[in-house]
């Protein structure tokens, strides 16, 4: 599953799907412009381009999470990623 985002909020999602039954294989995609933090540059894959972004999307998972509080920042990169292959999932936590 691929995560966008790589701050407060994204952390505050691992940590809530870390008591999930099922644990899946976690990518960030982080925009080149960003940095993710050091706990997730340290223990997961990062992302950085839309290229590889794409095969991504066509090689390993389609589904996404947009794991950033902004609502407006949300929609807008969900809706790029959507044009780039991904399928929108969402994550509520038990």
């Amino acid at each position: 599953m691929l995560i966008v985002g790589a701050g407060g909020f994204a952390l505050d999602f691992l940590s809530s799907i870390q008591l999930e039954p099922v644990f899946p294989d976690i990518t960030f995609f982080v925009e080149e412009s960003q940095q993710a933090t050091h706990i997730i540059q340290q223990n997961f894959p990062v992302i950085n381009s839309k290229i590889e972004l794409q095969k991504y999307f066509s090689k390993v998972d389609k589904k996404f999470i947009v794991a950033i509080g902004d609502n407006k920042a949300r929609e807008r990169i969900a809706a790029e990623l959507i044009a780039l292959g991904g399928e929108y999932s969402s994550f509520i936590s038990s």
